[in-house]
């Protein structure tokens, strides 16, 4: 349908030149008679009768008029015949270059929050670990970050915030590093735990939008990454925060394993298995 109506309007409008309007109008009524609806416009019935006076089915009277409404009504439309057309591999570029131009955003704003992060990481001793707390996509997240962290030389393992309401919390030593990641900043889930792990005193860190939220004043330290348009038509769904807190995750596990010279048959130990663990080997 979007390449008849598409036709329709091509053939409307260039009949504003070639003076073949009448023709080209009596056309589009005709299809629209067929029962074709276009965003915009009132259905063929009521088009004349609502809208042009007298009816355009009275020959030429009032056919300025009643050609310039209808060219400026089918006018307004084109832009929704355009989207009709409109690939979803053109769709999947424009997501993927909004995260691409949100990451850069990202590593234009990374400062020195990120250095006290790694020193705070650094310290940690043999039997301490990295604890990834996270609800919801977050905590999604926080297991693929814990993962990496493990896989990198960094001991770590991912809390859901809630289990850690009910109990899990008994895992934390006092020499851990907790990360809590949401990304408002205002999840009450991890706000609470935060909390708790205040009352604990065990260190944490933040990885939020701001740092003026409340899971960043509750923390011993905060990672910003900024705010974010999410790129789903609702501007809902965590797209763009959600792979701008993956890399600060990725981020700090990188950085760490260089800094600890972390080799490859070190890696090997680690993960063994699958391709990967054979690229390690060799």
């Amino acid at each position: 349908m979007a390449d008849k109506m598409s036709n329709l309007c091509r053939s409307l409008i260039l009949s504003r030149k070639t003076g073949s309007f009448l023709q080209g109008q009596q056309y589009f009524l005709k299809k629209f008679s067929q029962g074709m609806r276009y965003r915009g416009l009132s259905s063929t019935e009521t088009l004349g009768r609502r809208h042009c006076k007298p009816s355009l089915s009275e020959g030429t009277n009032n056919f300025d008029a009643n050609k310039e409404f209808l060219i400026s009504k089918i006018e307004e439309a084109i832009p929704a015949c355009g989207s009709e057309k409109v690939f979803p591999h053109s769709m999947a570029r424009k997501v993927i270059q909004e995260e691409a131009e949100a990451l850069m955003r990202l590593a234009d704003s990374v400062d020195s929050s990120f250095d006290d992060a790694v020193s705070m990481l650094e310290k940690l001793d043999a039997s301490s670990r990295v604890i990834v707390v996270g609800i919801g996509k977050s905590g999604h997240l926080g297991r693929k970050i814990a993962a990496t962290f493990s896989s990198t030389g960094t001991s770590a393992l991912f809390m859901h915030a809630t289990e850690a309401l009910h109990g899990d919390l008994g895992v934390v030593r006092g020499g851990d590093v907790v990360l809590l990641l949401s990304n408002s900043g205002e999840t009450q889930e991890v706000i609470d735990v935060a909390r708790s792990l205040r009352d604990m005193r065990v260190k944490t860190i933040a990885v939020c939008s701001s740092k003026s939220s409340t899971l960043s004043s509750l923390c011993s330290l905060c990672i910003p990454i900024g705010k974010h348009k999410e790129l789903d038509h609702n501007g809902l769904a965590p797209t763009a925060s959600a792979i701008v807190m993956m890399s600060i995750g990725d981020a700090l596990a990188v950085v760490l394993s260089k800094r600890k010279r972390f080799s490859k048959k070190d890696f090997s130990r680690c993960h063994p298995a699958g391709e990967i663990g054979k690229a390690a080997r060799d």
